[in-house]
């Protein structure tokens, strides 16, 4: 089962109150709303061990080192004070006792205070291959939110524009286990000038 969302709206401030947002499955800060919907065809994400990931750390571990080069429109942050800033704000990973795993994570691979929209993944303490991973969005280095009120089981991150992001989500279908999982969805994350707008999908669990 997964929860369609079509262009739901992210708001900048983390702390506004979103009238629009329903009950049961409402953000927990400026996380886009997830609505349950039936199960949908598979999607055509590719897996991991198929497509090397788009963005890369080569590609922009120098974002807080070019800031100054890109115009004043960018955040004065660095990629850590960003990751830092983000998991304080964040929701609580979804097991007792867990925390968010910042010192394993690389917040250089995505992050970028220039950008209209940029992330943050980072992985829960004890992971493995199918445990949930935290996603936060950033607009010119400011934190906007968490990209689901719930994280999830991420495959690809990939940078579809300097406003446009894309996360592949993985699910195991009906009588798979996680080691054989096959279930993709994709969600698509995109800044409008204004805030966050939310279309695909994501699994309900």
């Amino acid at each position: 089962m997964c929860a369609a969302a079509l262009a739901v709206v992210l708001p900048l401030a983390a702390c506004a109150d979103d009238s629009e947002g329903g009950d049961g499955d409402a953000p927990v800060l400026t996380t886009a709303e997830e609505t349950s919907a039936a199960a949908q065809p598979e999607t055509s994400g590719t897996q991991q061990s198929e497509q090397a990931q788009p963005t890369t750390g080569a590609e922009s571990a120098g974002a807080d080192d070019s800031a100054a080069d890109r115009g004043s429109g960018c955040g004065d942050i660095s990629a850590e004070e960003a990751m830092n800033t983000g998991v304080a704000q964040a929701p609580a990973p979804p097991y007792d006792n867990a925390g968010w795993a910042t010192g394993y994570a690389d917040p250089t691979v995505g992050f970028d205070p220039c950008a209209d929209l940029s992330w943050i993944a980072v992985p829960i303490e004890g992971a493995t291959g199918s445990s949930p991973t935290l996603v936060m969005l950033y607009h010119k280095g400011e934190y906007l939110g968490t990209t689901t009120s719930e994280a999830h089981w991420i495959g690809d991150i990939r940078r579809d524009s300097d406003s446009q992001i894309t996360v592949e989500h993985r699910f195991p279908k009906e009588g798979e286990g996680t080691a054989n999982a096959s279930g993709r969805t994709d969600a698509t994350f995109t800044w409008n000038g204004e805030k966050v707008v939310m279309t695909g999908e994501v699994p309900e669990h």
